[in-house]
């Protein structure tokens, strides 16, 4: 059975190989075909200039509609495979933490009361920080949150005991202690799934089709380069166009 991270990561995949393949297929199966047919009519001697002209354009108009499905189709699985990735990541991140064994949580409980007591009655800043840097040795997810949580509120009260000298190292350290405690408490994969997370709004706003590519479609018709990157548009906005092509040939 595909894990969750496994899933993130083969619609990843899924999305660089299209992005490394547009170039290719557009090349091999689109543009060079186009420019093959065209010297073949262009070549036929049997066809009078107005027969060319005809063949040219019907041609150009088939190279249109079949190289706007290929990219549409192209940019809708791209699309699909970015965000089921992004959606994915945040299910990895959203996990609900495990349940803690009673006996631990018994064990942390009691400790934490002695953790708080002796921050409060600590007659330095230094040792009340001594104090709370012992929960760095919880290793249990859920634990570590719960130790995170006292971390924040207990600190609070120890800056506002330091002196404005004492105030900036102590915050770097709390913080330090904060951020510790929160990565213990994060799932195996969490930080992979934030950069995932990171990275599919980044890949959402990638054009598809780079701009050397769209001048080459665009010198086989002018519709190809100004939709090239507008796929679901171009389907839109000239669909009576693509059902007049398709019935033709």
């Amino acid at each position: 059975m595909t894990s969750n991270i496994e899933s993130i990561r083969n619609d990843l995949k899924k999305a660089y190989d299209i992005r490394e393949s547009v170039l290719t297929i557009m090349r091999e199966f689109h543009i060079d075909n186009y420019h093959k047919e065209r010297a073949a009519i262009n070549g036929n001697s049997m066809l009078s200039d107005e027969g060319k002209s005809h063949k040219l354009s019907k041609l150009r108009d088939k190279t249109e509609v079949e190289t706007m499905q290929a990219l549409y189709d192209m940019d809708r699985t791209y699309k699909q495979a970015v965000i089921s990735a992004g959606i994915s990541a945040e299910r990895e991140l959203s996990k609900p933490l495990p349940k803690v064994d009673e006996f631990k949580q018994q064990f942390f409980d009691y400790n934490m009361q002695e953790v708080k007591a002796n921050v409060q009655f600590a007659l330095t800043t230094k040792t009340a920080v001594e104090a709370l840097q012992k929960l760095s040795d919880v290793n249990d997810r859920a634990l570590a949150k719960q130790a995170a949580v006292n971390v924040l509120a207990l600190s609070k009260e120890i800056l506002a005991n330091a002196t404005n000298e004492e105030r900036l190292q102590v915050n770097k350290q709390l913080n330090s202690l904060y951020t510790k405690l929160m990565s213990k408490a994060q799932s195996e994969h969490a930080a992979e799934a934030k950069r995932v997370v990171e990275e599919t709004k980044r890949l959402l706003q990638f054009s598809l089709v780079s701009p050397i590519l769209v001048n080459a479609l665009g010198e086989i018709s002018k519709d190809l380069g100004s939709y090239a990157n507008k796929p679901s548009e171009y389907m839109a906005v000239k669909g009576d166009f693509i059902k007049k092509v398709n019935t033709t040939f």
